[in-house]
């Protein structure tokens, strides 16, 4: 089962949900994970920057870029002197391409990250339960529902708003969940969304 977490805005709990999602699983004894549609496109970041390490590294690594990192950029010709330095967030967007017209995307095709992360041949990867933190786009939406997922939008007060965090069509949406309340509260309804979604005949609620 494919289970992708959407928000409109950060912090808004989707990698708390994966987390809870994982915990209800191994407690159930099936096997778990985690899939980021934006992990292939911070290696790809962590090459073009030359940062060394596991995946795992590179990705906390552009994780801390984005937020504090600034490059030199050439917006124009003849190129001889930077014409100013961007944050890291924006060097990322624009390399990666938050349009169909943009970057990668515009480049590969508006597809070419969500065939990295989740191809569209189905489970490959030997998953019970494959959770999806980071769903931003109508694009892997379309690819989630496609693969018999589910779709699932986080709804809570104090987000902050992002510029690859719009919000996707309510067509694509088959769960809303509360995080207006307690942790726990969140964890109960996330647990309660897993056994419902996989008619799980639950003793461990």
């Amino acid at each position: 089962m494919i289970v992708a977490f959407h928000a409109e805005g950060r912090r808004s709990g989707k990698d708390t949900a994966g987390e809870f999602v994982r915990e209800w699983a191994e407690l159930r004894g099936l096997s778990y994970l985690r899939i980021a549609f934006a992990d292939k496109m911070k290696l790809l970041v962590a090459e073009t920057l030359g940062i060394q390490g596991t995946d795992e590294e590179r990705v906390v690594a552009i994780d801390a870029f984005k937020l504090g990192g600034r490059v030199l950029w050439w917006r124009e010709p003849p190129y001889e002197e930077p014409d100013d330095a961007i944050s890291g967030r924006e060097f990322i967007i624009n390399l990666a391409g938050d349009s169909d017209t943009d970057g990668a995307r515009g480049l590969f095709g508006a597809n070419f990250w969500v065939d990295q992360a989740l191809p569209p041949t189905g489970n490959q990867f030997g998953a019970d339960v494959i959770a999806i933190t980071d769903l931003r786009f109508e694009v892997e939406a379309q690819r989630v529902r496609q693969l018999g997922g589910v779709v699932v939008k986080i709804e809570r007060n104090d987000v902050e708003g992002g510029r690859s965090e719009q919000g996707i069509s309510p067509n694509l949406i088959d769960v809303r969940i509360d995080n207006n309340g307690t942790l726990e509260e969140f964890r109960v309804r996330i647990y309660s969304l897993m056994t419902a979604q996989l008619n799980f005949e639950d003793n461990n609620a």
